[in-house]
């Protein structure tokens, strides 16, 4: 019987885990086990959407929601217009480039279409989609009370 050294499984075990590290499928964890992600916590989206939305006033307000770069807000600014968001625009980031522009560019968009920040993230930039979501949750929110 031929004996295997356990190399093939240390490879696969590595391509396993870069993979789930670069797709962002971890979680990183402090030393009693909780997550470590601020994750977004701030306003839960449900909440907007049971809002009266043609009730709500015109507005432009700024909202935040925090993504991979946790220490520094993605900021959105939305605009309200006739019971309806009519605009979503990206302020300012610290997202990693060339992962999170799908987020920019598919998730306001959708939001708009749906007139829902139940919308699907994009593929590959999850914390940032979230982030946008919640920005737009948060912006809502603050005038929608």
């Amino acid at each position: 019987m031929k004996k295997r050294n356990g190399l093939g499984f240390i490879f696969i075990v590595g391509i396993v885990g870069l993979v789930l590290f670069v797709s962002g499928g971890y979680a990183a964890l402090t030393e009693s086990g909780e997550s470590a992600d601020k994750g977004i916590d701030e306003i839960d989206p449900k909440e907007v959407e049971e809002l009266s939305w043609n009730e709500i006033s015109d507005f432009t307000a700024v909202g935040k929601g925090y993504g991979k770069n946790d220490e520094i807000p993605v900021e959105v600014e939305v605009t309200f217009l006739d019971g309806e968001i009519t605009d979503i625009e990206i302020l300012s980031h610290e997202e990693t480039a060339g992962m999170s522009d799908d987020a920019f560019d598919l998730v306001p968009p959708k939001i708009i279409e749906e007139q829902s920040i139940e919308v699907d993230v994009a593929s590959g930039a999850t914390y940032t989609s979230e982030a946008i979501k919640q920005g737009v949750a948060n912006a809502i929110a603050s005038e929608g009370n």
